[in-house]
Formats: C-alpha cells, sequence, structure tokens
C-alpha cells in the first residue's frame, strides 16, 4: 500500500525576522566606524582615554569656579587650594569684552538690536523654504546696522542705499548692451548720487539721529561680528565680479 503525502504550498508569506544585534542600531553603528579593524579599535579607546583625561580636569575646574570676587586673590583664598576658575572678570567686565571700552553704556541696546536683526537678515540666506520677500530685510540690514552701530543721521545710510539703487537700475539698463558699460555706468550713477546726497547730511544732520560713536570707540565681540559680517558680505559680490 503506498503512503499517500499531501504537499502544503503556504499562501501568505512568512513575516520577516528581525535582523540580528549586530546588524542594527548603535551596535551595527559602533562596530563598522570605531571598531571596523584592530587598528581603528586601538584609535578609539585612545580618543576615548584622552576625552576622559580632558573631562577628568576641565568639570571640576569649570564646577568650583568663582565669579564673584573683586581681586584673584581673593578668588585663591575662596578655593582655598581647590582646582577652580577665576571667573570674576566675565562678570565684572562682560561689556568690555561684547561692546569695547568706550562705547556708551547706555546705547548697548543698538548693537544688540543689531546683532538680533543680523540673525533675521541672514535667515532667507540659509535656509530657502523662508518667504523670498524677506531677502528685503537682507538687502536693507546692512545700512540699517550701519544707523544703529555708528548713529548720526538716519539720511546718511538712506542716500547709501539710494546710489545702491540707482546703480542697479542704471545696470539693468545698460548691462543689455555690454557688461563693462552697465558696470561703469552702475558705478558712475551710485558716486553722482551719493555725492549730490552728502549735501543733505550736513543740514539734515539732526534728522532722526542717534547719538554718534566713533569706530574708534568699539571693540570687544562686536567688532569682530562686523568685520567677519563685512567681510563675508562682500566677498561674495566681489568674488563673482573678479571671476
Amino acid at each position: 500500500m503506498t503512503e499517500q503525502v499531501t504537499a502544503f504550498v503556504r499562501h501568505t508569506p512568512l513575516p520577516p525576522s528581525p535582523p540580528p544585534a549586530s546588524q542594527t542600531g548603535m551596535v551595527k553603528w559602533l562596530r563598522e566606524n570605531l571598531f571596523s579593524s584592530v587598528f581603528n579599535a586601538i584609535l578609539t579607546v585612545l580618543a576615548l582615554y584622552f576625552i576622559y583625561k580632558i573631562l577628568a580636569g576641565f568639570i571640576p575646574w569649570m564646577m568650583n569656579g568663582v565669579w564673584n570676587t573683586s581681586s584673584i586673590a581673593e578668588c585663591y583664598a575662596v578655593l582655598d587650594g581647590k582646582r577652580g576658575g577665576c571667573f570674576s572678570v566675565l562678570t565684572e567686565r562682560w561689556h568690555q569684552l561684547i561692546f569695547g571700552f568706550k562705547y556708551p553704556s547706555d546705547q548697548y541696546w543698538r548693537p544688540s538690536l543689531s546683532f538680533i536683526l543680523l540673525l533675521i537678515s541672514v535667515a532667507p540666506v540659509l535656509f530657502s523654504k523662508l518667504p523670498r520677500k524677506m531677502l528685503l530685510i537682507t538687502a536693507i540690514y546692512p545700512f540699517l546696522a550701519y544707523w544703529l552701530i555708528w548713529g548720526g543721521t538716519v539720511i546718511v545710510p538712506l542716500i547709501g542705499l539710494l546710489g545702491f539703487v540707482g546703480g542697479f537700475k542704471v545696470f539693468q539698463a545698460m548691462a543689455q548692451q555690454k557688461f563693462a558699460v552697465g558696470f561703469f555706468a552702475a558705478t558712475f550713477a551710485a558716486l553722482l548720487i551719493w555725492y549730490l546726497g552728502s549735501y543733505l547730511s550736513a543740514p539734515l544732520s539732526n534728522f532722526i539721529a542717534l547719538e554718534a560713536v566713533p569706530s574708534r570707540d568699539m571693540g570687544g565681540f562686536m567688532l569682530n561680528i562686523i568685520l567677519g559680517t563685512v567681510c563675508v558680505s562682500l566677498s561674495v559680490p566681489l568674488g563673482i565680479l573678479l571671476a
């Protein structure tokens, strides 16, 4: 008698099995990036050791820091031989570190507002999903920041803005003939507007004017931000022009 064998055919696939622990998650990342070879494993262990040594010295020094003493000697007395930083100079002279030695203290709001507006003005340049109309803020910001930081009448940055706008309009009209013609015509138009506008700045020196602050009275973090912003902003158009 022949034994009958009934074939079984699965109509639904088996659910996938989870991958091994060594092939997923943090374990996989560590194995592939930090311990992929003996040499990389040694480098990883050495790096972790150096990080530990740095943090073991830095964290107690930071946590034991003294912020409210009037002198180094008093700071050492408070520490009493313990490891710690003397940070009182930061709380005592923070305004000098940020704004410089001579910037008027009652005018600190001006560079502070300029810094906030700087973040807003660069946002549409860095993030393309923001409304393109925000680029108008980016274009106006250099002139507004100049007025806020250096002070004086608002007429000066307005004339500067009008010079650039006039030069741009002339360039658009003349560049169709030749780029060089448009460039030199735009330069001449901007210089002409600035020259004629200079006659308005003197009689209108008190028109919407802020207290004037000369460049020699600026310093600290504020000065670094100004130089960095100006250099980076000018490097792009000048690089394109010279290319």
